[in-house]
């Protein structure tokens, strides 16, 4: 079936139907204005437009359109309208309109410099066209409702590239906002020639914040707004709010512009609140009736069920009392048997047996009697040619993954997260005397250090320092910065550190910063002119804030950039950790922390940091109006590249663990790796690189004391003694690996600790192989914890002897308490320990 198209369509609708033209219009340009104004509608098709502003005797409005029949029509209605194309026009104007227009035009550069020309200085361009980056659009791809109904359009815009045409030739980027109506996406905005006026930011910070921060806004803009949301949304609440606005009018509010601006849009309000409320009436009515009917049905079927049930009730309460009487009787013969096995001289020998068992060669008897009474002679010989062989359980190594212990831990502590989208005036942040010092380390940056110097020059508001710390640059990068400081006024402080990583360069620029304040920039990024003032004038509207994090975009749109870029309009911001490129924080709070991680190789420390920081913090902010542009990866090479890199950052810092747990297990125990998303591959792979270079990292760079295997009933997540001694052992710097043998059925928590230095494991899926691929260099200093001594522990521990002879075992039953004093001191004290710790044989 072929849509309606082009002029067919607007020949069936209502001048009602663009109401929210005229509402767009007021709201943009404003309502209180007293000379007359000159307004040119391009492309006024029938003139509905200009028929809702014959109202205002203030406007001298004017239509143009290349098609006659369009024309025509308009003029049948008494309206300004005439053949003509943009291009013969030659009068100026205060305002130009083009509804649903430049989708039509090839040439639209050209198009926007004649209305750039035809405009009166700081006279405004109001636009509205269909938007291809709205997400919509982004799921329903070829399908998408825009592009099946419009085959006339000859191009299609997004912000981005609309910002970008706009830009070049009015020098001032538009202020937009994407209309959701069903599942068309409309972009409406407006742009000014000349300055950006006080009362433009109000409507700019009013379309930011999805049209609920009406600070500014006077009695008619208000009536606008509800107007236009309940023509987009028909939600009734609208319709309740505009009731009650149009209720409450006082005398002074009505001006003489006020009625004849609002007088259509008030006549169709008070229509639509009627006639809805009626229908709302006479739905209610009818739902009356139905329950009514339902409700006497109901009653009489409970009544009908209660005198039954009452009958049986009493039946029950004799058949109970019996049943009761003759369950009291079986349970004490039962008790009589079970004291006469503990009295048996059989039940003493075997107790005394399994006391010997574990101590001496025995223990091997048991367990090759189990094997032959379980399986046979067959499965004997099966299990000793797989013992020297080294070939292993192919049934067991399938086994499915039964329980995750990271499932049940909160990475982030929960804190309040406030997410904003609004633009701070100068003035505001200066009268809060919000003094900041800017971060950037660098190495090797002279093709995109000048941008990023310039950028810093023309931020609105201008940091009291700027810190570059420079990594050892072997090209033009410190020779730019100072010829820069040279010849501007920026307060520019060079530090030449030498090698090392990012993280150390961080630091040092966090430790030299005189303010407490601090904005984390990255190097190679394009910064919007507006970043600092974003960030730091968050500290205004909430001055308790502890961190204020900005957004990313890449510098050139890919497929392969998008696999890095988070979807800023769905993400859950209370797991989000903001990025090193564009975040504010609180220099005593990152000293507190030990500043960000150096013992990494490349990556992962600012996620590592964000971790640590949220730690001593109650309340951060995420300000969507701080932009940073990032250089993203452009192809699949440079994609797989940096998620390696990233992967391996996360498999050395150990936070990795949290998302690639199940993969790991399955990884360790097939070699197989199952991602159909080519990035995500290429980051488990370097997170698993990164895995094997933990220990390296944790022994020869973090200098850790010891290694402890903990193997414990319970999981980590229980709160017991023996998380309380994994805990102490981290907190003195030990690496802790906790493998668990129970399900645990807690709800998720968050345990402040060091996570970079414990690992967690279901006792299944644990391998021993794995375990000392990954803890070789450092066997000799390896301490093993039983709680209790299951007989499944004891093949680890014996395995592990055998490689490293002085590794330590620690036995619930035997000599704990004496080793446990020596080892952990300050736990060890109350009698409660030695009962959880000191079990008897078993």
């Amino acid at each position: 079936e072929i849509p309606e198209m082009g002029y067919i369509a607007y020949s069936s609708s209502n001048y009602l139907n663009f109401l929210w033209q005229k509402d767009i219009f007021y709201l943009f340009y404003g309502s209180h204005f007293d000379s007359k104004i000159r307004l040119l509608d391009v492309g006024c098709a029938h003139g509905y437009f200009l028929q809702l502003l014959s109202y205002d005797n203030r406007i001298e409005a004017k239509g143009i359109d290349i098609a006659n029949e369009a024309v025509r029509k308009a003029r049948e209605k008494g309206l300004n309208a005439e053949v003509k194309d943009i291009f013969e026009e030659t009068t100026k104007y205060d305002v130009i309109t083009a509804w649903d227009l430049i989708e039509h035009i090839p040439d639209i550069g050209k198009f926007f410099s004649k209305v750039f020309d035809l405009l009166k200085e700081n006279g405004i361009f109001v636009f509205s066209t269909p938007d291809v980056g709205a997400r919509i659009v982004k799921e329903k791809g070829e399908e998408w409702v825009g592009f099946r109904s419009s085959l006339e359009h000859v191009l299609y815009f997004d912000k981005y590239s609309l910002s970008t045409i706009i830009n070049d030739i009015f020098n001032n980027i538009p202020i937009f906002f994407t209309k959701i109506e069903g599942e068309f996406a409309t972009l409406i905005g407006f742009v000014r020639k000349g300055k950006y006026s006080r009362r433009d930011i109000i409507i700019k910070n009013l379309l930011n914040s999805n049209f609920s921060d009406e600070e500014g806004l006077n009695y008619e803009d208000k009536i606008h707004v509800l107007s236009f949301l309940y023509h987009t949304e028909r939600k009734e609440n609208y319709m309740d709010e505009m009731a009650n606005l149009i209720k409450n009018i006082k005398e002074p509010s009505i001006n003489s512009h006020l009625i004849p601006n609002l007088i259509t849009t008030l006549d169709y309000w008070s229509y639509t609140y009627k006639h809805k409320k009626e229908e709302h009436i006479m739905a209610i009515e009818n739902k009356l009736k139905q329950y009514q009917a339902e409700f006497e049905h109901y009653k009489q079927v409970a009544e009908e069920k209660i005198d039954r049930l009452s009958s049986e009730v009493e039946k029950y309460k004799h058949e109970i009392e019996h049943d009761k009487q003759v369950k009291q009787a079986e349970i004490d013969a039962l008790y009589s048997q079970l004291n006469a096995i503990y009295e048996s001289d059989f039940w003493k020998v075997a107790s005394f047996y399994y006391k010997l068992r574990d101590k001496i060669a025995l223990k091997h008897i048991h367990k090759t009697v189990s094997i032959l009474r379980r399986e046979g002679i067959k499965g004997l010989t099966e299990k000793i040619k797989a013992k020297f062989s080294g070939i292993k359980n192919t049934s067991e190594s399938a086994i499915p993954l039964e329980f995750n212990p990271y499932k049940l831990l909160k990475l982030l502590k929960p804190i309040d997260v406030i997410v904003i989208n609004k633009d701070y005036f100068d003035i505001n942040i200066k009268n809060n005397n919000l003094k900041f010092s800017v971060i950037i380390p660098v190495k090797n940056e002279e093709n995109s250090i000048a941008r990023l110097l310039n950028d810093l020059k023309e931020q609105s508001l201008k940091p009291e320092e700027i810190i570059f710390v420079d990594g050892g640059s072997e090209d033009k990068t410190v020779e730019i910065i100072k010829n820069f400081n040279h010849e501007n006024d920026l307060n520019i402080k060079l530090i030449e550190a030498g090698i090392g990583n990012i993280a150390k360069h961080r630091n040092i620029g966090i430790r030299e910063a005189k303010n407490e304040l601090i904005v984390l920039i990255d190097a190679g990024n394009i910064l919007t002119k507006s970043l600092c003032q974003n960030l730091v004038g968050a500290l205004a509207d909430y001055p308790d804030a502890d961190l204020v994090g900005g957004v990313y975009h890449p510098t050139k749109k890919s497929s392969w950039a998008y696999k890095f870029i988070w979807d800023w309009d769905s993400i859950d911001y209370t797991t989000y950790l903001p990025s090193a490129r564009a975040m504010l924080i609180r220099k005593s709070k990152a000293l507190s922390i030990g500043e960000f991680p150096e013992y990494l190789t490349y990556a992962g420390e600012d996620t590592l940091f964000g971790i640590n920081y949220r730690k001593v913090c109650k309340k951060w902010v995420i300000n969507k109006a701080a932009i940073v542009y990032w250089e993203a990866p452009e192809n699949k090479e440079q994609a797989l590249q940096k998620a390696f890199i990233y992967g391996k950052g996360d498999g050395e810092s150990g936070i990795g663990n949290f998302r690639f747990y199940e993969e790991m297990i399955n990884y360790i125990k097939t070699k197989k790796i199952s991602f159909n998303d080519e990035v995500l591959h290429a980051y488990f792979l370097g997170y698993i690189e990164g895995r094997r270079n933990r220990l390296f990292i944790l022994k020869e760079k973090r200098k850790i004391n010891k290694n402890y295997l903990i193997l414990s009933e319970n999981a980590f997540t229980d709160n017991n003694w023996i998380r309380k001694i994994a805990l102490e052992l981290i907190r003195r710097n030990n690496k802790v690996t906790f493998c668990n043998l129970r399900f645990s059925n807690n709800k998720e928590v968050f345990i402040d600790t060091d996570y970079s230095l414990l690992d967690l494991y279901y006792f299944k899926d644990f391998s021993i192989k794995d375990y000392i691929q990954n803890h070789n260099n450092i066997l000799s200093k390896t301490v093993v914890i039983f709680d209790p001594s299951h007989l499944e522990f004891v093949s680890i521990a014996n395995r592990l002897k055998e490689l490293e002879p002085k590794l330590k075992v620690i036995y619930a039953h035997e000599a704990a308490e004496e080793i446990f004093k020596e080892e952990l001191k300050d736990i060890i004290k109350t009698e409660d320990f030695k009962q959880v710790i000191i079990y008897p044989p078993t």
